[in-house]
């Protein structure tokens, strides 16, 4: 049976899920080769491999993000998926200093 781990959160940093942070989340997924990554936004999903995919669910401060992980190792990707999106992306961080 494969593993199987979703979550749901809010997206508290950065302007927006799209550049350079939906690139660094899908080298993040496809660092996993045998987990499915999901990105969920009402009834339209993406491929967490995919950052145009990802961009194109218009994801921006205060989304929710439904992400799923499916595969070896499923929990543990989510984990780190919800870490890095839960940190300030490097445009936002610019933008305070």
């Amino acid at each position: 049976m494969a593993e199987f781990a979703e979550s749901r959160f809010v997206l508290k940093r950065g302007s927006a899920l799209r550049g350079e942070s939906a690139r660094r989340v899908a080298r993040i997924a496809a660092s996993y080769p045998a987990v499915s990554v999901r990105f969920r936004s009402g009834l339209n999903e993406a491929d967490g491999r995919n950052p145009d995919s990802i961009a194109r669910l218009g994801f921006q401060r205060g989304s929710d993000v439904d992400l799923s992980c499916s595969g070896p190792g499923a929990e543990k990707i989510l984990r780190e998926l919800v870490s890095v999106l839960d940190r300030p992306f490097a445009q936002e961080t610019r933008e305070t200093e």
